[in-house]
């Protein structure tokens, strides 16, 4: 049964807290600041929550954004459809883990829902659309329990079944549901609804079925007789169910032990007044941080503490004094939703203390040159402008003397400080600063110099050195003696005078540091041992040396310009440790031992720490809480393993005994594909994504990751390898994606890994399989039509040449037949013509046949030779071929020979079987109207008509009768020859007319 849980049951609040002295107890921590030039859509922050893979979620005036921790993906109702609201100004967001969504709702337009691996608008269903549209409703908050996302409004609540698409039916006695007046909606870790009603109190429901459990009325959190109406801006739960309330009435904390009226073990925590609070939630170890008017804060319930909380002492702004909303995250993180924008911090014990500017006045150090610490709590810094003196528990800098540049503030002796500026030196004494020789007559010859360094050598010897290039000075108190060394007159080697640091080592040696030297010399004997370290691997020394350490096993030396000398006992370089191994700088200044494993070094541009057993170096910003990134030269002091380090903008405080390894690797997903196309590019996000299918039409692949680690984002670096292409990791630094161009078809192993700060990799690299698909020439198919097609064209030039081989062949054995027929049987005649002439050697006539058929084997052994010749195989060539052979028998019988070529075919090129068989016809029909026809002239012409190559023979004989067959075989040669080369030949005669023989190619 529900009931009325009763105003006795003890409520602890804690209302404004104006009594409480704020400068007492103050922590600071360094601030992670984003704003709308960084991406986020709009400063006014409503909403902050984390979803289960890690990406915080910042519901504003201005839609609502998905942070990675370095880069903000906006959704709102102007963005691309995939990441568009139905409305801006985002009310809440829920997340709906079981599903892997986020709830939203945007003032009157209703409710979307946004997938949480995918990163876009996940569409709701047709019904969802309708039950959720809420039409002119401003939803003010939503919760999900398990199937059912309850949903808050000035009109009602509501609870909605997811499964069944049905609203629930919910019955509170009390107050009817239609009737409340929710102004925020959480759930507890046993499913319980807690349902905040402005005006009305707290009503607790079953979230998974709607039963009403229980109420805490608006009166029983009205412990002061408020008259102002109720109104809750935000409630949070602990892991072990407290509960905290940020209203106007101030804050309210109690925890329930059940829900059968017993409100029990609540802490009697009361500050008289109240104030409005804006936000409050629970940290992992059960402190309630809540914001007001007066800033941030934070409540430890184990001790009942009130600390106020600032980004760096002195520091004021709407950063931190207007907070509207706060989150604490999975890694404790504590996130603030401020007037400026969004910011978050690691609540946890920080290392550094920085020193700028007073809380009590408006005194600032604006350059620190040197510092020395008197005990705990009192700081002498020597600056630009003066001496100041500072209490760093209560973080107060008065400026006690303005007299000029101060450059080494030391303790001479107890309650004695020695200080040296732009106006000499100085003892302070009764807070006032006398001349060095007026306490110390001896010392008088430093009255007017300027002292860079001073160091205690045993009880009765104190050492100086001179920035003005004087030299050492030893001070020896019980001869109440001061002796100067420099190049002049010892065997101190210098130079150029310059001393740049002292240091005394473990063994009781004192070294001196010059540019290029360090000696090893000591003040009781004035002996001096000079050594020179030279750069690896030439000639030239090392310089600008800053400053120097040891640990059990080196010696190491700040050389400005190279970074960190390691040398051996016996002062050999072992090595350089710079830029190029991690360091933040080589401008380095002053170097510090810890505990024989850490080197802390100062730079130009941040603090390095060095483990000298690992290797491992870490850098430190001013964004991790330093006074500034650059330090100065002279400025650090090592005090109860403190270290005190200043330059520009104050100084810091450094606790070694306070770095934390971030054991935490980044969590890592492949949070966008992008595919890159003639056509355009195509975005992905898929945070569970194992396999890529890329299209043949890509021509560039994109692949962004992101390695969540909000403790120090800016120093996640990453590395990848592809098996199939590399086996070893590729660093790309902070560099979060990789763009893959003109990678081979077939799949592929993309591996990813991500480190924090402290080089902590991911246990198992994340890993995403690529599939290229080949292009059409890249496919087997492809590559088998191509191979097909070759092996066709080796075999097709294999037949072309087999084939030529032949034709070769044949007309070699034409030409052979011929040989044998027209000149073998006239060598065959002019044997027997010899025969006839030995035995009839009177009769010349047989000489004379004789030398006919020599003439007519000569020219057709000539007209072989011609066929053969691969130079003349042009229609020109022919016809003087032609010319050559026929023209001395046209002129011994008076005949007019005429060759016409027609069309510009000289340059048309004959077969050696066409130039042979038309040679042939040729002289066979010109001899033929010699011999026959009693011709007065001889017509050959060849011409073009429609492409096709015609010859033409014409007499103007006698003729002859076709009709009447022939006896001879002239024309059957001619005839069998013209098929031979593919030639229609046509005889035409008419007798008295004369005859024309036509070859047309066919």
């Amino acid at each position: 049964m529900s009931r009325s849980l009763p105003l006795a049951l003890a409520i602890s609040l804690i209302s404004n807290l104006g009594n409480i002295v704020f400068g007492q107890v103050e922590n600071f921590y360094p601030f992670h600041k984003f704003n709308q030039n960084d991406g986020l859509s709009s400063y006014n922050i409503i909403k902050i929550t984390q979803d289960k893979y890690g990406f915080v979620w910042v519901g504003t005036q201005d839609g609502l954004n998905c942070f990675d921790g370095n880069k903000f993906l906006v959704f709102n109702n102007e963005a691309d459809q995939k990441y568009r609201l139905n409305g801006k100004n985002v009310m809440d967001v829920a997340e709906d883990p079981e599903r892997n969504l986020l709830w939203v709702t945007t003032s009157y337009n209703g409710i979307n829902s946004i997938s949480t691996l995918k990163h876009i608008i996940e569409p709701l269903s047709a019904k969802d659309t309708i039950n959720l549209s809420f039409n002119n409703q401003w939803i003010h908050a939503l919760c999900v329990v398990s199937n059912i996302l309850w949903i808050g409004t000035y009109n009602g609540l509501y609870g909605y079944n997811l499964n069944t698409h049905r609203f629930l039916t919910l019955n509170c006695r009390i107050l009817k549901s239609n009737q409340m007046r929710v102004g925020k909606l959480k759930s507890d870790s046993k499913g319980h609804v807690w349902v905040c009603c402005d005006g009305q109190g707290i009503f607790i429901f079953n979230g998974k079925d709607g039963t009403f459990l229980d109420i805490v009325p608006e009166k029983a959190l009205n412990l002061y007789g408020n008259k102002k109406s109720l109104i809750f801006w935000n409630i949070s739960i602990s892991e072990d169910n407290k509960i905290a309330l940020a209203t106007n009435w101030g804050i309210r904390f109690f925890e329930l032990n059940s829900l059968s009226g017993n409100v029990g073990n609540s802490a009697n925590v009361y500050f008289p007044s109240e104030a409005e609070v804006f936000s409050c939630a629970f940290d992992k170890f059960g402190n309630i941080w809540f914001s007001d008017i007066q800033g941030l804060h934070r409540f430890d319930l184990a001790d009942r503490r009130l600390i106020k909380i600032s980004e760096s002492p002195g520091k004021s702004d709407t950063w931190q004094t207007v907070v509207y909303s706060l989150y604490v995250d999975a890694g404790n993180n504590i996130w603030l939703g401020t007037q400026e924008g969004l910011a978050y911090f690691m609540a946890v014990i920080q290392p550094f203390s920085r020193y700028y500017k007073s809380w009590s006045s408006s005194v600032k150090i604006q350059h620190a040159f040197s510092l020395f610490t008197a005990n705990d709590s009192i700081v002498y810094c020597g600056a630009a402008n003066g001496l100041y003196q500072i209490n760093t528990k209560q973080y107060s800098i008065s400026n006690i003397d303005e007299g000029g540049s101060c450059y080494l503030v030391r303790e001479i002796s107890r309650d004695k400080l020695l200080v040296s500026n732009s106006r000499g030196t100085f003892i302070r004494v009764d807070n006032q600063l006398v001349p060095v020789g007026v306490e110390y007559p001896v010392l008088v010859p430093l009255q007017n110099d300027l002292l860079c360094s001073l160091l205690s050598f045993n009880d009765s010897i104190t050492v100086f050195a001179s920035e003005l290039h004087k030299g050492l000075y030893v001070w020896n108190r019980s001869q109440k003696t001061l002796k100067i060394y420099n190049d002049g007159n010892s065997q101190l080697k210098l130079d150029d005078g310059i001393i740049n640091e002292l240091y005394k080592d473990r063994n009781g040696n004192l070294w001196v540091l010059s540019v290029s030297s360090i000696c090893r010399f000591n003040p009781i004997d004035a002996s001096c041992e000079v050594f020179h370290l030279n750069v690896p691997g030439t000639k030239t020394n090392c310089s600008i040396l800053f400053d120097m350490c040891e640990t059990t096993n080196s010696y190491w030396v700040a050389a400005y310009g190279m970074g960190i000398l390691e040398l051996t006992k016996n002062m050999q370089l072992k090595r350089i440790i710079g830029e190029k191994q991690g360091l933040c700088n080589n401008g380095v200044y002053r170097i510090f031992s810890d505990n024989d494993s850490l080197l802390l070094v100062t730079t130009n541009n941040g603090l390095g720490a060095i483990n000298v057993n690992s290797n491992n170096i870490k850098n430190y910003y001013e964004s991790d809480g330093l006074h500034s990134n650059a330090f100065e030269q002279f400025c650090g002091f090592n005090y109860n393993g403190s270290i005190y380090a200043g330059g520009v903008n104050g100084f810091t405080i450094i606790r070694p005994d306070r770095f934390k390894l971030n054991s935490v690797p980044p969590k890592l997903y492949f949070v966008k594909i992008t595919l890159m196309s003639r056509e355009g590019a195509s975005d992905t996000t898929d945070l569970m994504l194992s396999t890529l299918n890329i299209p043949n039409s890509i021509y560039q692949t994109n692949i962004s990751f992101a390695g969540l680690n909000y403790s120090n984002p800016a120093r996640t670096i990453y590395s990848y390898k592809i098996n199939e292409l590399n086996t070893d990791w590729i660093q790309l630094g902070t560099q979060n994606f990789i763009n893959l161009i003109g990678i081979s078809p077939g799949n592929y192993t993309l591996q990813v890994r991500a480190a924090n700060e402290d080089s902590i990799w991911t246990k198992q690299p994340l890993e995403l399989t690529l599939r290229f698909q080949p292009k059409w020439y890249q496919t087997l198919w492809f590559k088998l039509l191509v191979i097909a097609g070759m092996v066709s064209v080796f075999f097709g030039f294999y037949k072309f040449r087999v084939a030529q081989l032949k034709r070769q062949q044949q007309i070699r054995r034409e030409i052979a037949n011929d040989l044998h027929d027209d000149l073998g049987s006239t060598l065959n005649t002019v044997k027997v013509l010899t025969h006839i002439a030995k035995r009839d050697a009177n009769n010349k006539s047989y000489l004379d046949q004789i030398e006919v058929s020599l003439s007519i084997a000569t020219s057709g052994l000539r007209d072989m030779i011609w066929v053969l010749d691969d130079t003349k195989d042009n229609i020109k060539d022919f016809f003087e071929r032609v010319k050559k052979s026929v023209l001395p028998a046209s002129i011994a019988h008076s005949i007019e020979l005429n060759f016409l070529i027609e069309g510009g075919v000289e340059d048309r090129v004959l077969s050696k079987t066409e130039k042979r068989n038309l040679l042939m016809i040729v002289k066979e029909s010109i001899n033929n109207s010699i011999k026959y026809s009693n011709c007065k002239k001889i017509e050959v012409r060849i011409m073009v008509i429609n492409n096709k190559t015609e010859l033409t023979i014409y007499d103007d004989g006698k003729g002859f009768d076709t009709n009447i067959p022939s006896e001879g075989n002239g024309l059957k040669n001619m005839r069998y020859r013209a098929k031979q080369i593919h030639y229609q030949i046509n005889i035409q005669s008419v007798i008295g007319q004369g005859t024309k023989i036509g070859l047309i190619k066919g």
